[in-house]
């Protein structure tokens, strides 16, 4: 278990130095230097800088006091707290992955289920058919048009 929160902690510190984000501009505005990881690390954990260096570095193993004040240091989420480091890495993977996945299953977040209910369809066959497939501004823009015309049609029956 040592090696496993050494890893994971060498990890995150490895991560804060490369810097976050899809472009090297994003990367280059969240970057920090080893260093001045080290000193903010040290500074948080009030342990000398030497010791910070070696746990960023995946050498030393902290204590679980230490570990607490981590978990806000990286911005680790609070409800997995220490199990973040602790963890066998398929209970750790299958916790991040289910969190994932439980925001792409509510209703909500699917696209295309909004703009149904939007424009009340109760049902519509969205199979693909070849390698066509239809994207949510597609369906917006065919829905749009289908309720278009019926509003069109419809005013002029009266």
């Amino acid at each position: 278990m040592d090696e496993r929160v050494c890893a994971r902690i060498k990890a995150l510190t490895d991560a804060q130095v490369a810097g976050a984000g899809d472009s090297e501009a994003e990367r280059a505005t969240t970057r920090k230097s080893r260093a001045q990881l080290v000193n903010e690390l040290a500074q948080t954990l009030g342990v000398s800088k030497p010791w910070a260096r070696q746990v960023s570095e995946g050498k030393k193993v902290p204590n679980v006091t230490l570990l607490h004040q981590l978990v806000k240091f990286f911005n680790v989420d609070v409800s997995t707290g220490e199990s973040f480091f602790t963890a066998e890495a398929p209970d750790a993977l299958n916790r991040e992955l289910t969190s994932i996945l439980t925001r792409y299953k509510t209703p909500d977040s699917d696209p295309i289920k909004q703009l149904l209910e939007q424009f009340g369809v109760q049902a519509v066959d969205t199979r693909q058919h070849g390698d066509a497939s239809i994207t949510p501004e597609q369906l917006g823009a065919i829905l749009a048009g289908v309720f278009q015309s019926l509003q069109t049609k419809g005013d002029q029956g009266r």
